[in-house]
């Protein structure tokens, strides 16, 4: 506290001498961002507030509130977090204006992206699609500007190649307009550009390496390169429970539970009431971890928490299914009925979502009688890594019908292909390749497992084959497809 309050003195004395351009007062704001990104708000307001109320014709002041209460929204998804956030924002647009008809510079066309970067985030997550696309629009406006005034200046590419990359998960209707921005869902020219940012970049370098560790993890599952841009960043800001959200999840895919439930227990136990959303879904991840170890109680006690404070329809089917899933471990039919029929109350989106939604009204259909508990228990065994587990359960799992032969089969050759037993892995492989089944998910799931094989035992032209049959596959599933794309970038 003795630290801002000198600070502040220090911006009182040299701005209220009469130095009030953008670029000194952007001094502070750029104090308040590393309080803000170490989620330090008590900090990170005062500064803002102290920019409001001394230079209430600045935009910097209200560029900061807005920062601090889009974060809050992404937090909690309280559609009142986005109300503030948008006051604030069109607050500071209307002095970023004032400012830029005055004199146009680099690092004012740069803010002025920034702020319509953050309203193009925020009129994404309330299903705005032409607000967002007309913001998107005026963020790459001024991000390229800022880079013609300066060419030097390189921070815009932080935007611009972020809007790259998430395009691709745009819907149709909304890619139907980019030509009016003049970008293209381009995922590797994204990385180029946030590349350029994260090292040679003033202001966005922090931000532009949190966005190409999201980028390694869930668009390639190589969270060890994910890891290299995240860990540096948790050691600069260790209270950053965004960052700390996004370890979790790496150590989730590295199969390391114990170290992630240490670092989702942190995300819970913060108390701030703007990061609800965020709680909910560490209660969520925390409950996969806890089915995928078979503590199937522990299951449900965290897929509960995490519908008590979900704020947004995303994981809600899935993590029914999985619940009604547990209570059928448990022995309580009526209960696992009642989540098998709330699973159709998911994101239509979201793959994990749907695939629940059917799976659930298959089990229905069928009185529960075509659900096979200890092929699920057996092959949570190979979702933790537990692989001679696995193989020694797997052996002993009767079948029902000729899928969940395949599935067992499959599941066998993943397990032996982990603990570098190539010869019963490819056994394995070829019975469950010569048998039919309709399930895309399955069938594609077989082919990335082929690829693997083949790349392991370095047969590259049959890696070739079965990796570009895997990456044809139409399946839905946006991570089995991100695991494909990590075998090419091996």
């Amino acid at each position: 506290m003795k630290f801002l309050l000198a600070l502040l003195l220090f911006f009182s004395v040299n701005l209220n001498a009469g130095v009030r351009e953008l670029a000194r007062e952007d001094s502070l704001y750029s104090r308040f961002s590393g309080f803000a990104y170490n989620l330090d708000f008590e900090n990170a307001e005062q500064i803002a507030n102290y920019l409001i109320n001394n230079f209430p014709s600045s935009p910097c002041g209200y560029h900061a509130e807005a920062l601090l209460n889009m974060w809050y929204f992404m937090g909690s998804r309280d559609e009142g977090d986005a109300k503030v956030f948008l006051t604030f924002s069109d607050l500071a647009l209307q002095r970023f204006e004032k400012y830029s008809n005055q004199k146009e510079t680099a690092l004012l066309d740069y803010r002025i992206g920034e702020e319509y970067m953050f309203r193009t985030i925020v009129f994404l997550f309330l299903h705005k699609r032409v607000k967002s696309l007309w913001n998107l629009k005026k963020s790459v406006s001024y991000f390229k500007s800022s880079h013609k005034l300066k060419p030097e200046f390189v921070d815009g590419y932080l935007g611009i190649g972020l809007f790259e990359y998430s395009l691709i998960y745009a819907p149709t209707a909304l890619r139907a307009g980019l030509f009016l921005v003049g970008l293209s869902a381009d995922v590797q020219k994204g990385i180029s550009d946030l590349n350029i940012a994260a090292t040679e970049g003033s202001y966005a370098r922090d931000e532009a390496r949190f966005q190409l560790s999201k980028i390694y993890s869930d668009y390639f599952f190589d969270f060890n390169k994910s890891d290299k841009y995240l860990l540096p960043l948790l050691k600069k800001y260790p209270n950053n429970i965004f960052f700390k959200y996004q370890y979790a999840i790496n150590l989730i895919k590295a199969k390391r539970f114990s170290l992630a439930e240490q670092e989702i227990n942190g995300i819970i136990e913060y108390g701030n009431k703007h990061f609800v959303q965020l709680k909910a879904f560490s209660f969520f991840l925390k409950g996969e971890v806890r089915f995928k170890r078979n503590d199937f109680k522990g299951a449900i006690e965290n897929y509960q928490n995490f519908f008590q404070f979900a704020r947004s329809a995303e994981f809600l089917g899935y993590a029914n299914y999985k619940e009604g899933l547990s209570y059928l471990f448990l022995g309580d039919t009526l209960k696992a009925r009642e989540d098998f029929l709330l699973a159709q109350n998911g994101e239509e989106d979201n793959f994990k979502d749907k695939r629940a939604s059917e799976i659930s009204l298959e089990y229905l259909e069928n009185n529960l009688q075509n659900v096979n508990l200890s092929l699920i228990y057996a092959m949570n065994f190979v979702e933790a890594g537990q692989y001679r587990n696995a193989v020694n359960t797997l052996d002993t799992v009767l079948v029902k019908s000729e899928l969940e032969r395949k599935v067992k089969l499959i599941s066998i050759a993943e397990a032996f292909l982990e603990l570098k037993d190539f010869r019963k892995s490819k056994e394995s492989l070829s019975k469950a390749e010569k048998i039919f089944s309709d399930d895309n998910y399955r069938n594609t799931y077989l082919l990335y497992l082929f690829a693997k094989y083949y790349l392991e035992t370095n047969q590259p032209e049959e890696f070739r084959n079965y990796f570009e049959k895997a990456q044809e596959s139409d399946c839905n599933s946006f991570e089995l497809k991100a695991k494909i794309r990590g075998l090419g970038k091996l």
